[in-house]
């Protein structure tokens, strides 16, 4: 059975169709790919699996249930974490607190404990403190930033403290929208590395919007190609997306590139390397 099923999804804004009759499959452990032109409604179908827009029309399941009409709230506590196009963090907070957030949901405190800050609720906080710390800061190497505002950090290390963020839930489902916009070939290449080791050792299901083709042939399963942006207004028919497949269909490019990765890893090209991938002298 499908991990995460969207049946007929439709989604509308006025006059102006951003999602028509979108239907897809992502089966558990899948690393499953999204690709498209801008405006072909990528973000949008992320913003309904995670709860910020309600569809018009259709269903959305995870796990076989029926999720459409839950709150945001309710879909984090079923582990449906996601990272965002544009950074969105507390920048004025630390690194740390900006990952404690990320599994707030979880802390069983109520309001005027975690406000005394005093016996369980300082044990509970301790715990789930130390656990991200061995986790996550650990897992993407952000010992030596965990304590600076994120503010001031340069834009490639604030996209990988998003994504500590969204792994601080622990999640089964893993939403990545375009993890690597605006950075540059070598922080492309660190963000490859990190995301293929959070699914190395996580195993969460994931599902990522992507530009560069180039990432989504090395490290993605499958994905599905949507049509061009449909004009609403025009009242045409409104296109179907059409699946395809990422390494079941170009198997031999991916080994190449693949390969192509490793070599210029080998020679020291990029920077760092994830503990448990140098350990397989992967890197």
């Amino acid at each position: 059975m499908a991990l995460l099923t969207l049946d007929g999804l439709h989604l509308s804004f006025g006059g102006v169709a951003a999602l028509a009759g979108v239907s897809l499959e992502v089966n558990a452990n899948d690393f499953f790919a999204i690709i498209g032109p801008n405006g072909a409604g990528k973000t949008s179908i992320f913003n309904c699996i995670s709860g910020i827009y309600a569809p018009t029309r259709g269903r959305i399941l995870f796990n076989g249930q029926d999720i459409t009409p839950l709150k945001p709230h309710r879909r984090a506590k079923l582990q449906i974490a996601r990272t965002f196009q544009n950074i969105a963090l507390f920048k004025g907070m630390t690194v740390l607190d900006n990952l404690k957030i990320g599994n707030h949901i979880r802390l069983r405190s109520g309001v005027l404990a975690c406000g005394l800050y005093y016996g369980k609720a300082a044990r509970e906080e301790f715990a789930h403190r130390a656990t991200i710390e061995r986790e996550i800061i650990d897992l993407l190497e952000l010992q030596e930033i965990r304590h600076k505002i994120v503010g001031t950090l340069p834009y490639g290390l604030q996209k990988r403290v998003e994504l500590a963020r969204a792994l601080a839930l622990d999640p089964t489902l893993l939403l990545l929208d375009e993890p690597t916009a605006g950075m540059n070939a070598e922080e492309t290449e660190d963000m490859v590395r990190f995301i293929l080791y959070v699914k190395q050792v996580k195993r969460p299901t994931v599902v990522m919007i992507e530009h560069d083709m180039g990432v989504v042939m090395d490290i993605s399963d499958r994905y599905p190609v949507p049509p061009p942006p449909w004009t609403g207004w025009r009242r045409e028919a409104p296109p179907q997306w059409e699946p395809h497949y990422g390494r079941e269909w170009h198997e031999e490019a991916h080994e190449r590139n693949w390969r192509e990765r490793e070599e210029r890893w080998g020679r020291g090209e990029g920077r760092g390397c994830p503990p448990g991938l140098a350990k397989q002298g992967r890197c």
